[in-house]
């Protein structure tokens, strides 16, 4: 059980188990469809409870207009940063992941790869992986072998 005020270095370390167990132990999950709980943005979020609700999103620096997760808290949104900065975790595009587990941002979805920058915010949906980037498409749910999508920067607001 996750306590209900937990510093950033808590969250932290959390995320990471976390998404390591997973990796390392998925759930059991009927033949076609994923297990539950793949580290997502609202998967994790929701790990925390109110302490990760707030008016934070994160974006990609390079395209500001390409939002990863909004409504996060101060503290989810600096641990993810860190974590991301670091090398701790990494993310990968992903799209069906977030329609079999509750659903996506209330925003148009990106293309993947983002190659332009929209006029209005748009949502790129992601799942996260243990580790500093990676180049491995057999160990990483929904690598494109592009390598360029883990090199984009992001940002919180």
């Amino acid at each position: 059980m996750i306590r209900q005020t937990m510093a950033v270095e808590e969250i932290e370390a959390d995320i990471v188990q976390y998404i390591e167990n997973w990796y390392a132990n998925p759930p059991p999950h009927p033949e076609g469809y994923r297990p539950k709980g793949i580290p997502t943005f609202r998967n994790l979020q929701t790990r925390y409870g109110k302490q990760g609700i707030g008016q934070v999103a994160m974006y990609l620096s390079s395209h500001p207009s390409v939002v990863l997760w909004q409504g996060l808290s101060q503290s989810l949104a600096q641990a993810f940063s860190n974590l991301l900065t670091s090398g701790a975790v990494h993310w990968h595009w992903a799209f069906l992941v977030f329609y079999e587990e509750g659903g996506p941002l209330p925003l148009p979805e990106a293309a993947w790869p983002v190659t332009n920058e929209y006029g209005k915010p748009h949502w790129l949906p992601v799942v996260f992986k243990p580790g500093e980037r990676c180049d491995d498409d057999i160990g990483c749910p929904n690598y494109t072998g592009t390598g360029e999508e883990d090199e984009e920067r992001f940002e919180t607001a």
